[in-house]
């Protein structure tokens, strides 16, 4: 996995740990405040429209298929039936902008990137920054007898990730991507579940966007209801050890 450059200013603070740099493949650029749609897109050398152009050899054309090329320089993205409808770089970004707006900054664009020149696009919004540090603190020399304070960079990330795919068959959607760092050595469990799904055979707008966010956020709201009652469950020394010589 190749580790993300993240953009920022002198007068600016990144949001971004250098964990999160890890999570993201190719060019990746952090997504701040201050930057307009092209802007964004320019940060990882995307800004350009998905031109669709009916293939031609020899002076026949083949309008079954479509190719879809780069606006900005030609490049070959991916070839497709006629039917499959574009979703603009640009279009996505707004659309994934103005949700944010209207949800008063509870979420926001926080990464921009491609790990293959375009072909493949992606957004990325860190939706929660749980800290267990401080319950881990309370309750230290109990139960298990921890003596330790847990570093405090021992949490749980959650990311909402959106996809579009211009280079091969695969629908956009939308995944919740739990980044689980279980220890104070840097450990980390990921778990990655899809949870939406767009459509390249229609037209989408931006509440077909929302749709794929909304359900991003309730999983989130799922995961960590569950993972607090597992925090809150009460596990006596005796069923601990058992754990521990059965395993």
């Amino acid at each position: 996995m190749t580790t993300a450059t993240a953009t920022a200013t002198a007068d600016t603070a990144s949001k971004l740990t250098p964990i999160d740099h890890k999570l993201f493949k190719g060019t990746a650029a952090e997504v701040l405040p201050w930057m307009n749609d092209d802007e964004i897109l320019a940060s990882i050398g995307c800004n350009f429209n998905v031109a669709s152009r009916i293939p031609s050899v020899d002076g026949r054309e083949y309008p079954e298929s479509r190719l879809w090329l780069r606006s900005d320089n030609g490049d070959h993205l991916g070839t497709f039936g006629n039917r499959r409808q574009v979703i603009q770089p640009v279009d996505f970004v707004r659309y994934f902008r103005d949700f944010c707006d209207k949800s008063e900054k509870a979420i926001t664009l926080d990464v921009v990137g491609t790990p293959d020149n375009g072909k493949t696009f992606y957004m990325a919004s860190k939706l929660i920054n749980s800290n267990l540090a401080a319950l881990m603190k309370e309750h230290a020399g109990k139960g298990f007898g921890i003596k330790k304070d847990v570093d405090t960079q021992d949490r749980t990330d959650a990311w909402l990730i959106i996809t579009d795919y211009y280079g091969e068959s695969s629908a956009p959607k939308g995944i919740v991507y739990f980044n689980e760092l279980v220890c104070a050595n840097g450990a980390t469990r990921r778990t990655e579940s899809k949870l939406a799904g767009l459509t390249h055979l229609k037209q989408q707008k931006g509440a077909d966007v929302s749709r794929v966010i909304l359900s991003a956020l309730q999983e989130v709201d799922i995961y960590s209801s569950i993972k607090q009652k597992l925090i809150e469950t009460k596990i006596t020394r005796e069923f601990a050890r058992n754990c521990i010589a059965t395993f």
